[in-house]
């Protein structure tokens, strides 16, 4: 997406998220979980979570992806 990974609000057109990556996890023993955007972006301009209709302009998004814990990771996923 060309930005610096952030957990602060950042601000996104419909076509700027979706050049957002999915990001891959694989865990021992092979298991591989995928996370789109939609699921760890959390949509603070949208309260119904219906995040995925397209839209004009732009929506405020923040990461539930920490990395930088002292001691492990946050990984904040939606279904």
């Amino acid at each position: 997406s060309g930005r610096r990974y952030t957990n602060n609000l950042q601000l996104y057109t419909y076509e700027e998220f979706g050049k957002l990556p999915t990001i891959t996890f694989e865990l021992e023993g092979g298991l591989r979980w995928e996370v789109e955007p939609f699921n760890y972006m959390e949509d603070v301009s949208d309260n119904t979570r219906l995040s995925q209709t397209p839209w004009h302009g732009k929506r405020g998004f923040i990461s539930r992806m920490y990395v930088t814990e002292p001691k492990g990771a946050v990984l904040g996923s939606n279904t």
